[in-house]
């Protein structure tokens, strides 16, 4: 047994979109990393009672795949270069049947590694998953997504269109006529809208109209159900609008007529998702009244006539969809599910510190847990035609992701893909500590802890805020933990699964969560007097980032920090980050104009000069969410004032490169957190030796709070 190594995720294989075959078999996608080749293999795989595990060995990796029939599915890989383009008129030159094999094809795309949408392409192939055979293969222009069939031998699928194609962003010139003007990972996109096209033969059918953005969509029994906005915000100066800007339709689209209706949508209204129960819709909304955009979506069932007929809200101390931070996922589960199920529905929560599979009815309380709190969930789906069968894609505490069936309350693991990796390391076990009031939190003990002498500590603060840490394991954390640190971790105030008003942080950011954190630590290093206080460091990305960026400017109790993917300058944000204005007017009620001070005052780049804490600072180049550019204000301001800082800058990475980056990016971040913290909190400060613990950081005041 070994202590866990910077490599292991590149030992774990990744499980993602779960469905079920029509003869009832398990079936998901499988990806490995290929550290020499630089990238990710995702394979399909099935599953079944009469023969087990069957991982099919293609010579193409896939991006995402869709059954049409019992033996044949859809298999989309993607594809870069020239690709044929579509026509103002929707027709697509050139496609059609092409016989033998596509060229043309790199690496997988499927894993999320960044890149431009123009000029890619999307290879689709019928393949005959029982003997391997590919009976036909399309090119579909751009970057297609959800290739669905749609059971007359069409597909239906979503790419990016352009409002104006003489518009359509090149990868030399673009234009901006709104806002937000780029997306992450993906670059310059003012006047891109997310659009439904079928596939008829050789000629592309655009199904939505040009200004409508299609959030999530289902196709069922002919009929199309999707969340989406019409957005024509082009030359008419209006103001972002923070309320409609996520979504707040829901359409219906008859495929044979060639109609569409409303069923549901109104002013401030945020839909999520829609999925067809027989005659009625389920589908999560919220109106943002109480919490904002972390509102907790209620679920609606809604009749043909667009009536509702009853609606689950979810109780105070969960929050509907799996929301745990991790990093044995390559990404966030695909999207909200809502599985209909017997007059109610299945769906997945985020409990306090797990992710259950729940299942609820249409009356109030009735969210039921069908897991045990030792292991989340991320996908699930009913087994076939038995209704107490399902197969769970999942993991426990300390094990890897696999494939499981619940049988009427019996969880069975399926498959062992990270059985074995997991078998060859002794992770350490997140212990939990700080009990009380304030805070829950767990410690991962370092090697050697025993020896009688005082360890340093790393706090770690995930991102979100709506996320959530649980006893689980996490490989960035055990890598810390196999280096010699004390690894500390917590859900303050903002986190899910502690209840809505937990979760709501509106007004309060940079405050309510300062303080958690702050005496979660107190109470820890009370509790836990073999760890070091004058050796200390602290971690986070995103908004973990952002308060890791603040903390070191307003208590000087850290020795090192590691902030990556953050927010440093809130009104440049406000501007030129994907979500900034709609993130921020929520979080604060404040914008650069009405009230620039509110802003300020939340802002890392405030207190740069009171910094005292040796900086690591990571970014994105394409993270639109949170702008490279207020990371490297940051560091600028750092070196201004004198202070020790390191920058390191992932030119071409997204905002969650973290989990599905480049595997040598990922490295590379692992190694210089790694590098810093050891550098600066391995040896005991002599200029501090007699230092207590930092009770002082108790103080919600802090000493750069003016």
């Amino acid at each position: 047994m070994k202590l866990t190594p910077i490599d292991f995720f590149a030992r774990l294989t990744y499980l993602r979109r779960l469905t079920v075959s029509p003869r009832g078999e398990a079936a998901f996608l499988a990806t490995t990393v290929r550290l020499e080749a630089d990238d990710y293999w995702t394979d399909l795989c099935l599953c079944s009672d009469g023969q087990g595990l069957r991982r099919l060995s293609l010579p193409w990796s896939i991006k995402d795949y869709a059954w049409l029939d019992d033996d044949r599915a859809v298999i989309a890989t993607a594809t870069a270069g020239d690709g044929p383009t579509t026509a103002a008129d929707g027709s697509a030159a050139g496609l059609g049947e092409v016989g033998g094999e596509a060229k043309g094809e790199t690496k997988d795309e499927a894993a999320g590694t960044t890149g431009d949408w123009a000029g890619r392409t999307t290879t689709c192939r019928v393949l005959n998953v029982r003997d391997g055979r590919t009976e036909r293969v399309v090119v579909l222009p751009g970057a297609a997504e959800e290739v669905t069939p749609a059971g007359d031998g069409s597909l239906v699928f979503a790419a990016p269109s352009p409002l104006r194609p003489q518009d359509a962003p090149s990868a030399e010139v673009w234009t901006a006529e709104e806002t937000p003007f780029w997306r992450d990972g993906t670059g310059p996109a003012a006047g891109l809208r997310r659009s439904l096209f079928r596939l008829v033969g050789e000629k592309i059918v655009r199904l939505t109209p040009p200004e409508l953005d299609v959030g999530a969509w289902r196709l069922s029994g002919g009929q199309i159900t999707l969340v989406g906005r019409a957005v024509d915000f082009a030359g008419d100066g209006r103001k972002f609008d923070v309320l409609t800007s996520a979504g707040n339709h829901v359409l219906l689209l008859d495929l044979a007529a060639g109609s569409s209706r409303l069923l549901a949508g109104g002013e401030g209204l945020l839909h999520h998702l829609a999925v067809r129960d027989g005659e009625n819709y389920l589908v999560a909304v919220n109106d943002l009244k109480r919490r904002g955009l972390y509102e907790d979506p209620r679920i609606d069932k809604i009749g043909p006539d667009g009536r509702v007929l009853g609606s689950l809200n979810c109780s105070g101390q969960l929050r509907l969809f799996n929301s745990l931070a991790s990093d044995v996922l390559l990404d966030a589960p695909r999207s909200m599910d809502i599985i209909p199920h017997q007059g109610g529905l299945l769906t997945i929560a985020t409990v306090r510190d797990h992710c259950p599979v729940m299942k609820g009815h249409f009356r109030p309380s009735s969210l039921r847990p069908l897991t045990a709190p030792d292991f989340s969930a991320t996908e699930v789906k009913i087994a076939g035609d038995d209704p107490h069968v399902l197969y769970v894609l999942g993991w426990r505490r300390l094990g890897g992701l696999e494939l499981h069936r619940w049988d009427r309350g019996s969880l069975e693991r399926l498959t062992s893909f990270n059985a074995q990796a997991m078998a060859e390391i002794s992770p350490a076990r997140p212990r939990r500590v700080a009990r009380g009031r304030g805070a829950i939190g767990w410690l991962l003990k370092p090697r050697g802890w025993r020896d009688g002498r005082q360890r340093p500590a790393v706090l770690s603060i995930h991102g979100g805020p709506d996320m959530a840490y649980g006893p689980f394991f996490v490989h960035e954390l055990q890598f810390l933990a196999a280096r010699g640190f004390a690894v500390l971790f917590c859900n303050p105030r903002g986190s899910t699964g502690g209840g809505r008003a937990y979760a709501d942080l509106r007004g309060r950011y940079g405050e309510a969560d300062v303080e958690d954190v702050m005496d979660f630590l107190d109470r820890t290093l009370a509790a836990q007097p073999w760890i070091d206080p004058r050796r200390l460091g602290v971690m986070g990305g995103s908004y973990g980032g952002y308060l890791t960026a603040l903390l070191i400017g307003r208590r000087d109790v850290f020795r090192a920090a590691a902030a990556e993917r953050f927010e440093a300058n809130l009104i440049s944000q406000f501007l030129l980050s994907e979500i900034g204005a709609q993130w921020l007017y929520d979080a604060f009620r404040a914008d650069p104009w009405t009230d620039p001070a509110k802003l300020w005052d939340a802002s890392p780049l405030k207190y740069a000069d009171q910094v005292r804490t040796p900086t690591l600072i990571l970014a994105g180049g394409r993270d639109h969410v949170c702008e490279a550019s207020g990371a490297q204000q940051l560091f600028a301001a750092l070196k201004h004032h004198g202070q020790k800082a390191r920058l390191t800058v992932f030119e071409t990475a997204d905002h969650s490169f973290r989990v599905h980056g480049r595997p040598s990016w990922r490295l590379r971040r692992l190694k210089e957190i790694a590098d810093w913290f050891a550098e600066h909190l391995t040896k005991t400060p002599p200029d501090s030796a007699d230092r207590e613990a930092p009770e002082s950081c108790k103080n919600p005041e802090g000493p750069a709070r003016s």
